[in-house]
């Protein structure tokens, strides 16, 4: 097979300028946790019986990067032009890394403390359609704040993302497997997933972002009452 040259879609080339700029301009670094998710699955598996409709968990993390946000407003922000001024956001949009055939695209999904896991599951599904239907619009395409990118259904265990845009960080996230744990004292197979935090350290510091994943963290691993409604 002999080779050949192919163009890069303007998908591509927009992604492509994305991330060579902040690469470039930002000084980043990355933070990671593990968390046992056994107690989220199972929600998921209960919520699944109980309504008949599939959350999956991708959608539970964007419902907790949602929630953490609250108490953590200075990650849901976006750099100005310039690089010495930030925009501290009074809206959450949680942009979705998303493989097309064009490449790659980052829609952001609306939502708000109070949006409840279903809404944000029913968010991702329509923009998903219209993505393969190539009519994404509306408040899809809106800058996002903050960003989730999740590698975890090919089975990669962890990987570091590049902030896209000019947000302030990114989550990326990793296959939930199960691995042994240690349960007080005892050895034990738990469900376990872990997640790399990005940040722009000119604005992000070391315990700002270890505060944020220790809420996810926490969150993920004993889902509050209301995280379900």
């Amino acid at each position: 097979m002999s080779d050949r040259v192919e163009a890069l879609s303007t998908t591509q080339r927009a992604i492509g300028r994305l991330t060579l700029r902040s690469h470039q301009e930002m000084p980043t670094f990355y933070v990671r946790v593990r968390a046992r998710v056994d107690a989220l699955v199972q929600g998921l598996a209960e919520r699944r019986e109980r309504t008949g409709t599939r959350v999956t968990l991708n959608d539970a993390v964007i419902r907790a990067v949602v929630v953490c946000l609250e108490s953590h407003p200075n990650l849901n922000a976006t750099v100005v032009p310039g690089g010495e001024e930030v925009t501290l956001h009074g809206e959450v949009r949680v942009g979705v890394v998303t493989a097309t055939e064009r490449g790659l695209m980052i829609p952001s999904i609306p939502a708000s403390g109070t949006t409840s896991v279903g809404a944000i599951s029913s968010h991702v599904s329509q923009m998903r359609a219209l993505i393969a239907a190539g009519t994404l619009k509306g408040a899809y395409l809106a800058p996002p704040t903050f960003t989730v990118s999740n590698l975890g259904m090919f089975g990669v265990e962890e990987f570091t993302a590049i902030i896209p845009g000019k947000g302030v960080a990114v989550l990326a996230l990793g296959v939930a497997s199960e691995q042994p744990v240690v349960d007080q004292g005892s050895i034990v197979i738990g469900t376990v997933m872990t997640m790399t935090l990005t940040v722009d350290h000119r604005w992000v510091n070391g315990v700002d972002a270890a505060r944020f994943l220790g809420d996810m963290k926490r969150i993920l691993e004993v889902p509050p009452l209301d995280f379900w409604e």
